[in-house]
């Protein structure tokens, strides 16, 4: 089961305005089923993987696309916390900025953590 209330918990910490932008991904969680949140559970892994990857070496470029590519599965699988994470992360990497590029990914792995450890 989604608790959308504990990862806006543990993001709102590091995302500004994250309750004004949450409408902007949200979806009708019905629309969510056990299939596609296990296809989503297994891209978001690769995502993340490749996302830590691209932090470890300094590359800002994959990490914004990585951080794209996230933003637009969270609002699919009805997490919409997720999503303006993730367009956070894609934005710091964008500005260079790699030290809260590292905050958020660090978010990004324990909100993601939560997410798998629901199923």
């Amino acid at each position: 089961m989604i608790n959308n209330e504990v990862l806006c918990s543990r993001i709102v910490v590091n995302v500004v305005d994250l309750a004004d932008r949450l409408e902007r991904y949200t979806v009708d969680t019905s629309e969510v089923d056990e299939e596609l949140m296990a296809v989503f559970i297994l891209q978001m892994q690769m995502d993340i993987d490749a996302l830590n990857e691209a932090v470890e070496c300094g590359d800002l470029a994959k990490v914004s696309a990585h951080a794209h590519s996230i933003k637009g599965m969270g609002g699919t699988a009805a997490m919409p916390e997720l999503s303006v994470l993730a367009e956070d992360l894609e934005k710091a990497a964008g500005a260079g900025n790699s030290v809260r590029v590292s905050v958020l990914k660090n978010t990004l792995n324990e909100c993601f953590a939560l997410v798998k450890s629901w199923r």
